[in-house]
């Protein structure tokens, strides 16, 4: 069963401003594209669960926080950032 994978409206500066920080432009699209890729897949399978429904994960050079809805099949992206390597 596929999930559709959304991002919180909020991300879209977030997400400009890290595309402008990395050093590949082509590689950080490449990266979302497979971090959607995935979550379209078995988002539960990923990272690690928090409250309620949300999880995270690491897919570098990113850090996501994500919900999973069940009933709708649905993938909630809501806080992304650059990983942190030094922990």
């Amino acid at each position: 069963m596929m999930y559709r994978v959304l991002w919180d409206s909020s991300l879209k500066a977030t997400l400009l401003a890290l595309w402008l920080e990395t050093e590949s432009t082509g590689d950080f699209s490449r990266n979302i594209a497979s971090i959607e890729e995935a979550l379209s897949t078995d988002p539960l399978s990923y990272g690690e669960s928090r409250r309620g429904e949300e999880r995270v994960a690491i897919f570098p050079p990113l850090t996501i926080l994500y919900e999973v809805d069940e009933t709708s099949k649905t993938v909630v992206i809501l806080a992304v950032r650059l990983h942190d390597r030094s922990t």
